[in-house]
């Protein structure tokens, strides 16, 4: 029987809201949206997907979108290695025009194969990809056949890139919604997405 790994991006907070960077040195809440599109997902598969096992990163914006099944007793585990990615000095601000610039320069640096380069005192696409293949290598070997993953918008863009065995340095391909939802198969060791982003749970609010 093959393996389904749910690969889902939490909900909204205020920074997403605001266009404040968050990373992984911003510790935020879920905003009542956030709360909205979770029980949204959590309301529409509650009776479409059993879940055997949940795989949420350290930071309460994914415990908090995935919260529902938790109190489902559902087995459960917190793994700091699927937090989001540092930004480093630039965590907490607001975008400026320069500021987005460097962003935009950072990942177009990144898609060209230059990973070792970041914001100041943040994490660079190396960095990133060496934690995320220590989780991958691990939940390949995971015998649950149903695993829900919730996690962040750059780290997931990484984790797809790793489960498909693609170049991190093409993780920009990949859409990341709040609560967007992509779908992989495993299949042996190798992995194929079957939905990309799907939000169909998120009804208008």
């Amino acid at each position: 029987m093959d393996k389904i790994i749910f690969c889902l991006r939490h909900g909204q907070t205020d920074y997403n809201k605001n266009g404040i960077v968050q990373g992984s040195g911003i510790d935020s809440d879920l905003n009542e949206m956030g709360r909205l599109q979770a029980q949204q997902f959590y309301d529409y598969y509650k009776k479409r997907i059993k879940f055997d096992l949940i795989i949420y990163s350290a930071l309460k914006r994914t415990k908090q979108t995935v919260f529902p099944w938790l109190a489902m007793n559902i087995p459960s585990v917190r793994d700091s290695r699927i937090n989001e990615i540092s930004w480093g000095d630039s965590e907490g601000q607001e975008g400026t025009d320069k500021s987005v610039l460097l962003y935009k320069n950072i990942v177009a640096q990144w898609s060209q194969g230059n990973l070792d380069i970041g914001f100041k005192n943040g994490e660079t696409a190396t960095q990133l990809q060496a934690r995320i293949q220590s989780f991958v290598t691990e939940l390949k070997a995971r015998i649950e056949k149903n695993i829900l993953i919730c996690t962040h918008g750059r780290t997931m863009r990484g984790l797809l890139s790793i489960l498909t065995n693609e170049h991190i340095c093409d993780m920009e391909s990949y859409e990341i919604s709040n609560v967007g939802m992509y779908k992989v198969v495993q299949k042996g060791t190798s992995f194929d997405i079957l939905t990309h982003n799907d939000t169909s749970h998120r009804t208008s609010l």
